[in-house]
């Protein structure tokens, strides 16, 4: 095991950034280093096939375990077997069972020339037939938290300069791992912001009342499709502007004086409010609320308008009615 062709594999590791691109490329790079036969990557996860697993006996906690995540290597003479299969018999692996789990507990382990007997050898029927003289394994480890195991099984005899580099390559493999899980965390939280940014705007555009946003100053933020129709102008075109700029001063005087009250107060309030719009005057009941940022400061007030107008003419007519009774 070399320092530079290892060097070489850290870099090209590191320009990946999804998981699995990451777990690949560093086994798929070792695999192709002369004398290794098999390099695979365990990672540490929850236990979830406990009830199946044929490990079962020899694992003392199935609240975790190691799970086979990547796997790269040549059989010479294995026909038929894919080294890359992912699902074999030892696709989970209890922490302290076997050489592998013992790895996983934070102890590297180095078999420098071992015998196809040896003890350690979980396997030596398949060790004796491909060749293997010896495995080292490395704990992956990132800012004192273990995430699982690097092994490598090889042709050659592995010296302690070999293992000693392998060390350094696993201590990068680590970061390379960690880092691909915080771009995909952040890839996916990005994408749940803009499923949520979506099902906001199809409640924001379909609504059937009047909504809108304004700064603490009065002005417009942004404005429904309702809100454009009813009032005949685009949110482009009231963007930035405040209600004298758009209603009457009596009516911008009113609207004003609610905000301010919602601004005080800190709290949602309830107004009967009387607008102009395209077809005449209506009369709405206008639900104001407070919007706050991370400091407790409010940023925004916002407003859902509910138009009352045939309601307050029907009540209009019965107390008309009512009267000419009364008469």
């Amino acid at each position: 095991m070399e320092a530079e062709p290892l060097l070489s594999l850290a870099v090209r590791v590191a320009a990946e950034h999804a998981v699995q691109d990451v777990l690949d490329t560093i086994v798929e790079g070792l695999a192709a280093q002369p004398l290794v036969a098999l390099a695979r990557i365990w990672l540490l996860f929850p236990g979830d096939i406990c009830d199946g697993c044929v490990m079962r006996d020899q694992c003392s906690d199935h609240t975790q375990c190691l799970h086979l995540v990547a796997s790269a290597g040549t059989p010479l003479n294995s026909p038929g077997e894919n080294w890359s299969f992912l699902r074999g018999y030892f696709r989970r692996m209890p922490l302290n069972s076997l050489k592998v789990g013992q790895v996983g507990t934070g102890a590297p382990i180095l078999i420098h020339d071992m015998a196809p007997e040896n003890e350690n050898i979980a396997r030596p029927e398949w060790a004796k037939r491909e060749g293997i003289r010896s495995f080292a394994g490395h704990p992956l480890i990132f800012r004192g938290n273990i995430l699982g195991v690097l092994a490598l099984f090889s042709r050659g005899p592995l010296d302690d300069q070999g293992f000693s580099w392998l060390r350094m390559f696993a201590d990068q493999a680590a970061v390379a791992i960690t880092n691909a899980r915080a771009f995909e965390d952040r890839k996916r939280a990005e994408e749940a912001l803009r499923e949520s940014e979506k099902r906001i705007q199809a409640f924001w555009d379909n609504s059937p009342n009047l909504l809108f946003l304004k700064d603490p100053d009065g002005r417009y933020l942004s404005v429904n499709k309702e809100f454009e129709r009813a009032l005949g102008v685009s949110k482009e075109q009231i963007k930035s502007k405040r209600d004298d700029e758009i209603f009457s001063q009596e009516q911008a005087i009113a609207f004003r004086a609610n905000d301010v009250r919602v601004l005080q107060g800190r709290t949602p309030m309830k107004f009967e409010e009387v607008a102009v719009q395209e077809d005449g005057e209506h009369t709405s009941i206008v639900q104001k609320f407070p919007l706050f940022n991370g400091e407790g400061t409010i940023y925004a007030i916002g407003g859902i308008v509910t138009d009352i107008t045939e309601r307050k003419r029907a009540e209009e007519e019965v107390e008309r009615l009512r009267k000419q009774l009364e008469l």
